[in-house]
């Protein structure tokens, strides 16, 4: 059986990184839209389950330390994000630092 919400996972973890990495050491805003393309909110004001999967993969990336951000914009955006540095060694290669 396909995981399909995984790979959308892994596809929007992959997105967000790749925009603060070419974003680095600047603190740029990410959004949702820029990720995963426009979603009309419906009737009520809510976005669709993959908005809010796409949401969500952008702070768990920041829950597990890949990134920091300042704030949220609602449930559209993370602002002012930046790569951790233990993100960014791994990202160019480097070999992560020995634990003591």
């Amino acid at each position: 059986m396909a995981d399909l919400h995984i790979d959308d996972f892994y596809r929007d973890c992959a997105m967000v990184l790749h925009q603060l990495y070419q974003a680095f050491p600047r603190k740029v805003t990410v959004f949702v839209e820029d990720i995963i393309g426009h979603d009309e909110p419906d009737e009520f004001g809510m976005h669709s389950r993959r908005h809010h999967a796409c949401f969500a993969a952008m702070l768990w990336l920041a829950d597990e330390g890949h990134l920091r951000y300042e704030s949220v914009i609602r449930q559209e955006a993370i602002a002012q994000a930046v790569l951790t540095g233990g993100m960014l060694a791994l990202l160019c290669g480097a070999p992560p630092a020995a634990e003591d």
